[in-house]
């Protein structure tokens, strides 16, 4: 037999409730929150995962080669070396010819054999970097028969489909 005070307490508690929900003159069914646990365990492995791919991302695009802005470098280098000014004043970008007139790159290069007179050229990396591509290289010359290589980088830009030399710098 049920106790007396139990049933007047179950009495009790279903009228502080109200009618069922979906009764009539019963409320909306009460949304009921996921425990905290359950919906960190969706999140944290979908967040992971984004970090890693937009990391992934922005480290790979850089290493990205690039191979025929290294060959118009190499071109442009030997050009000079060979003496071929106004063919390696060509190469300038629309920019580089603006700051550096013709007359002034042939002063400039004419003037300073040691660096300009190249040989050959190897081509060390090429990747994406601020306005262009890299262009990292080693030169070798043989100026006053003193065999001599050095480094120097070229920021390539292309322009209307070909690749054209931005920036040289030399150590």
């Amino acid at each position: 037999m049920a106790d007396p005070g139990e049933s007047n307490l179950e009495d009790i508690f279903k009228q502080a409730q109200g009618p069922p929900p979906g009764a009539p003159g019963g409320g909306e069914v009460p949304h009921i929150a996921p425990p905290p646990g359950k919906k960190l365990s969706l999140t944290l492995p979908i967040g992971i995962f984004l970090l890693i791919a937009v990391i992934g991302y922005f480290l790979l695009i850089p290493s990205r080669s690039y191979p025929e802005a290294g060959r118009r470098a190499g071109t442009f280098l030997l050009a000079v070396g060979h003496q071929d000014y106004s063919r390696a004043w060509g190469m300038f970008s629309d920019g580089f010819k603006q700051r550096l007139p013709f007359n002034q790159f042939e002063s400039l290069v004419a003037g300073d054999p040691r660096n300009w007179l190249i040989d050959s050229v190897d081509i060390q990396q090429t990747k994406a970097g601020g306005p262009g591509v890299v262009v990292n290289v080693q030169v070798a010359n043989n100026f006053q028969k003193k065999a001599r290589t050095y480094p120097a980088m070229l920021i390539m830009v292309e322009e209307s489909g070909s690749w054209k030399v931005a920036s040289i710098q030399f150590p």
